[in-house]
């Protein structure tokens, strides 16, 4: 006597989960469960294993994204990120010839919800340093996916309000998960930085990028993680070794910054990057030093006793 059924026919397979039998084949075909062309006979003689009886047994509780929304407590752009990431697979997906719109089972729901919510502490208000996680994105600067890994992966404390019994409704403390999502320190100088370091204008600074001579990267605040230019730190130290900038010649010399060119070509030291190149001229160290070392200085000169006026950063 026969009392477990092994197989389905469409039919019986729709009578036992309260579908129409086109509904059901529609289904079975979008999941690849059942051949189109093989579906057009009658639904009484196709076939179907317990594969496709649990497919139809999630389609008979299904509901639309929206519903999903509700049902959790989220909002649109959480229900759009849980679809994304694949965290919250529709039974069928949508499209012409699917069989049906995007819906989501109700145990796939209650599954992603309890992995979310497992193990948070159940509180009646946040503790200090702890905000929901929809929030928490704002302070923090992060992405839904980011935030939503750290807790499925169980890296960072949870709690939860007893009064929001919604996803939304779980608590991180931010310094904890400011550790996972913030960048590193910033691998090199901003424009201005760089100018200070090196006694000269953002303007010349400038001048050496667009022309190649201090090339830059594309590197992330820490905080925020907004983009922005940067010379790396070992460019920037090998450019003040190599070269010596009019402000400081300048000190050295014991003239004006302006007065720069017309003292250079008396001593016969002339630019190793002009002006038309690098927005101010550069000098190299070695020449400098070299005279440094040779000049003789009167007594009334106003040069300085030293290298140190020539300066590193």
């Amino acid at each position: 006597m026969l009392k477990v059924r092994k197989l389905h026919s469409v039919k019986s397979a729709a009578d036992e989960f309260n579908l129409h039998p086109k509904t059901a084949r529609n289904v079975l075909i979008a999941a690849g469960l059942l051949d189109h062309a093989a579906s057009i006979g009658h639904a009484h003689q196709q076939v179907v294993d317990a594969v496709a009886e649990e497919i139809l047994s999630r389609y008979a509780t299904l509901m639309p994204l929206p519903g999903v929304q509700e049902y959790l407590g989220i909002n649109r752009v959480l229900g759009a990120v849980l679809v994304r990431t694949g965290l919250l697979p529709p039974v069928v997906p949508s499209g012409r010839g699917q069989g049906a719109a995007p819906t989501y089972a109700v145990r796939d729901v209650d599954a992603l919800a309890d992995r979310l919510l497992d193990g948070a502490e159940v509180l009646a208000s946040p503790p200090p340093g702890c905000d929901q996680i929809a929030k928490s994105l704002k302070r923090l600067n992060c992405s839904w996916t980011e935030l939503l890994d750290l807790i499925l992966e169980r890296k960072i404390w949870r709690g939860r309000l007893q009064d929001h019994p919604g996803i939304e409704g779980i608590l991180v403390r931010i310094d904890e998960v400011a550790a996972f999502v913030r960048a590193g320190d910033i691998p090199g100088f901003q424009l201005p930085e760089v100018a200070t370091l090196l006694d000269t204008t953002v303007a010349a600074v400038g001048v050496l990028v667009r022309n190649g001579l201090m090339p830059t990267v594309t590197a992330r605040k820490p905080f925020n993680r907004c983009p922005m230019r940067i010379v790396p730190a070992d460019v920037v130290e090998a450019f003040d070794l190599a070269y010596v900038g009019a402000v400081r010649s300048a000190s050295m010399m014991g003239c004006h910054s302006s007065e720069i060119a017309a003292t250079l070509a008396k001593v016969g030291i002339s630019p190793a990057i002009g002006k038309d190149r690098s927005g101010a001229p550069w000098l190299l160290r070695k020449d400098v030093e070299r005279w440094f070392d040779s000049y003789t200085r009167p007594s009334n000169s106003r040069l300085v006793d030293d290298k140190s006026a020539i300066g590193y950063i």
